[in-house]
Order: structure tokens, then sequence, then C-alpha cells
């Protein structure tokens, strides 16, 4: 009697077929946990990209109401369009993930604190901006406001402080920095810390030589020379 050879080809095929008898009920398992875990990204995605397009439309109405607070003449339609601002901006902060929408209430806010004169309230508005996300293009912008309310509130330690943490973080943002290190000179000539407001003069010199910024920082090094 000839024995016939199984090629390895069969004996390969055999073995997964015996393999997949023996395991199906595991591997369905495992392949019924694999739909239901693509299922639920899918269906978070859907639910994400909604939450993210029902924020976006919130921050655009809330930033074109505003704009026409700002502008309306009319003392008893801005009183109403007013309570109608704060009303959203409360709504947002409350329920807004952390993202750009939540950003851009709080920077909002800001403004409209500043409009009032509040420095000091607006300041922390601004710094709420650079706490939750330093990576926004608003967290620069918003450190700088902050630094100025804070000066406008006559608060220099805090304003110095938000000046300092600015370039520690931004130091390369060349539309920003400029007039940072001329504002911080300027905020130490005027404590009397004369060599610190050099360096940040020489540092703005050095680092941004073609700014507007930089032009009223060699005034003011000629006048401390002089």
């Amino acid at each position: 009697m000839v024995e016939k050879k199984v090629s390895s080809t069969s004996a390969a095929r055999v073995a997964i077929s015996n393999f997949l008898q023996k395991n199906r009920s595991v591997i369905l398992t495992a392949i019924v946990v694999v739909v239901v875990v693509l299922a639920a990204l899918a269906g978070w995605s859907i639910y994400a990209q909604g939450v993210k397009k029902d924020f976006g439309a919130k921050i655009e109405k809330l930033d074109s109401d505003y704009s026409q607070w700002k502008s309306e003449a009319d003392t008893t339609k801005k009183a109403q369009l007013e309570k109608n601002l704060l009303s959203e901006l409360k709504a947002l902060e409350a329920k807004a993930p952390n993202s750009y929408a939540l950003l851009k209430a709080y920077f909002i806010q800001g403004e409209y604190q500043t409009d009032q004169k509040q420095w000091d309230t607006a300041a922390v508005s601004f710094e709420k901006v650079f706490t939750l996300d330093k990576t926004s293009y608003l967290a620069p912008v918003a450190l700088v406001n902050a630094a100025v309310c804070y000066e406008n509130a006559n608060e220099q330690a805090m304003a110095l402080q938000e000046y300092t943490t600015f370039i520690s973080q931004y130091n390369k943002n060349a539309l920003l920095a400029p007039q940072v290190y001329f504002s911080q000179g300027a905020l130490l000539e005027a404590m009397g810390k004369t060599a610190d407001a050099i360096k940040s003069y020489q540092q703005n010199v050095e680092n941004f030589p073609d700014s507007d910024w930089t032009k009223l920082s060699r005034d003011r090094l000629f006048v401390i020379s002089k």
C-alpha cells in the first residue's frame, strides 16, 4: 500500500480549520467586541463633530452679539443686548468643552469687562484663556491683554508677572514679543528698576531689530544713557 503524502499547504489548512473549530466561540466574541468598539468610536466621532458644530455656531453668534452690543447707540436696546450677551457667556462657559469655543467665550468676556473698565476681572478672564490652552493662538494675545488690564488697575507687579510669563512662553512671537519687551521695559523703568529696564529694551533690539516697538526701545535706551 502506498502512503499518500500530505502537502504542507494542506496540512496548514487543516490545522487552521481545526483551530477555528475549537475556538470559534472565543473568536466570535472577539469579533463582536471589535465591531462594538468600532461602532462606538464611529458614534462618538459623529457626536463630537455635532457638538463641535453646535458650539461653533454658538460662538459665532456670541461674537456677533458682542459686536452688536458695542455698536448699539440706543441705551434701551443696548441694555437688552448686554443682558443677552451675559446670559450667552454664562451658558457657554458652563457647557462648552475645553475647546476653541470655551477659549473664545472667556476671551470675549475679557473684552466685555475691559469695555466696562473692570480691569481685575477682565485680567482673570484673559488668564483663563492662557491656562486652558497655552498652544491656542488666543493664548499669547490674552496674556498681553491681561498685563495691560493689570497696568490699568495700577497693579504693576501683576502686570510684570504677565509680561514675564509671556516672554517665557512666546519670546519668538514676532508679532507680540516686541510690544511685550518694550512694555516690560517701560514698566520696570517706571518702577525705578532701570538696570532691568535696559536689559528688556536691549533684548528687543537684539531679537527684533526691525520692529516699531524696537525703535521705541532704542529711544528709551538713548534717553537713559543721557
